[in-house]
């Protein structure tokens, strides 16, 4: 297995097409931190290079070094982070009761882990990506059924 290294491009196939993962930041034994670029994909000749120049749907923590090592994604190459990409600073998640019913947000400030309780999010805030590590079966399931940031609310 090759090692994984900032702007690696990965694609996961989903039931919609592919989906492209853009390799931003890892720190030793822990996730890495990702972009998840812009829609599904079924052309062939697609170029990565220009998709990768577009804005990202959202960023998350995902287990890419496990999903590359178990075959879920495959590498398509190495690509300059966009200079409009911006590390998140701070990023949400959701608090929800013991039947899974949201109670309130955390805003999450990525550096000092430092959360602010939020009742209602703001424009702003629902742009926030999620604060949590998914792997390739959650982000599959979401991103297929429709999942946005701005539609994103727990049950």
């Amino acid at each position: 297995m090759s090692k994984v290294i900032k702007g690696d491009v990965f694609e996961l196939i989903t039931p919609k097409g592919k989906l492209f993962i853009q390799n931003i930041d890892q720190k030793p034994k822990e996730p890495n931190l990702v972009r998840i670029l812009q829609r599904f994909h079924i052309e062939e000749s697609l170029e990565v290079n220009k998709l990768v120049e577009e804005p990202e749907q959202f960023s998350i923590f995902f287990a890419l070094r496990f999903a590359l090592k178990k075959g879920i994604v495959r590498k398509v190459g190495n690509f300059n982070i966009p200079n409009s990409y911006n590390i998140p600073t701070e990023m949400r998640t959701p608090v929800v009761d013991k039947n899974g019913k949201l109670k309130h947000w955390h805003i999450v400030d990525v550096e000092t882990l430092v959360r602010k309780r939020v009742d209602k999010l703001s424009d702003t805030q629902k742009k926030l990506s999620p604060h949590e590590i998914w792997n390739d079966t959650l982000l599959i399931e979401r991103l297929v059924s429709g999942w946005t940031l701005e539609n994103w609310k727990e049950d």
